[in-house]
């Protein structure tokens, strides 16, 4: 009697503890829903002007100029479309949420085809944590890997922009990506493709993970935990085949069937 009791005792407060589990999940979510929006407010993107849209004036009317050479003859070739985005802050938005909707805003590349590119920047922040990304529609997606949108922003992007150099590092990025463009369909260009590496060594294959993962905080702080069970699950496997009396690794096992 006393067991059936307290059994009915535990499945009440098992019932109650699910009851406010989900009452605090759902009370945190609504509250950060709030949060953000109060915080954040309503992001007001800007409007499309031209294939280089600079609202800052980070560049010189002669490099935009050139910029936008790029972009009118690649949409001429090939109808993909590159534009090019420097806002002065992003309104407490990532760069990811921001830069997708305003590539949904401006409808960049051909309809149907969702063959555009968005280089976005913006010198709010210290630097080298700057925002600064290249979002990829779908339709360029076999041109533009992630890998390939990394290598163009660490490799020559950024670098332009640590010395100062933003009208070459903003030109030299575009023409990079139209090369790509270019090379996806078949047209020959003088324009400079991303130099593939010729191995794959132990820097070229954290950075193929790190630039599929899209740079993710998730990967950064479980790869390590990974490779560690990894190395455990390596080592007990070895000495689980030690033998009991001397010890020594090179234990074998014989099975004799009478």
């Amino acid at each position: 009697m006393i067991a059936a009791d307290l059994k009915k005792i535990l499945e009440k407060i098992t019932f109650f503890t699910l009851l406010l589990i989900i009452f605090f999940f759902c009370s945190n979510i609504f509250l950060f829903s709030l949060t953000k929006n109060y915080i954040h407010g309503e992001v007001k993107y800007p409007d499309y002007s031209s294939y280089v849209n600079d609202y800052v004036g980070l560049l010189d009317i002669e490099w935009k100029n050139r910029v936008e050479d790029i972009c009118f003859k690649l949409d001429s070739a090939t109808s993909a479309q590159i534009v090019v985005a420097i806002v002065p802050t992003l309104q407490g938005v990532t760069q990811e949420e921001y830069a997708v909707k305003l590539f949904e805003k401006w409808g960049i590349g051909q309809k149907g085809k969702d063959n555009g590119v968005l280089l976005l920047i913006s010198p709010e922040g210290e630097p080298g944590k700057r925002p600064l990304r290249i979002e990829v529609g779908y339709g360029l997606e076999g041109a533009i890997t992630d890998l390939e949108a990394s290598r163009i922003l660490n490799d020559i992007i950024i670098p332009n922009f640590k010395n100062g150099n933003y009208n070459a590092g903003v030109y030299k990025g575009v023409e990079a990506i139209a090369a790509e463009i270019y090379r996806e369909y078949n047209i020959e260009t003088d324009f400079e493709t991303v130099e593939q590496p010729r191995t794959l060594g132990a820097v070229n294959f954290l950075d193929r993970f790190f630039a599929l993962s899209g740079g993710s905080l998730c990967f950064i702080c479980f790869a390590p935990i990974f490779f560690l069970i990894l190395i455990i699950s390596v080592i007990y496997n070895v000495f689980r085949r030690k033998c009991p009396r001397c010890k020594k690794i090179k234990l074998k096992i014989k099975n004799t069937v009478i």
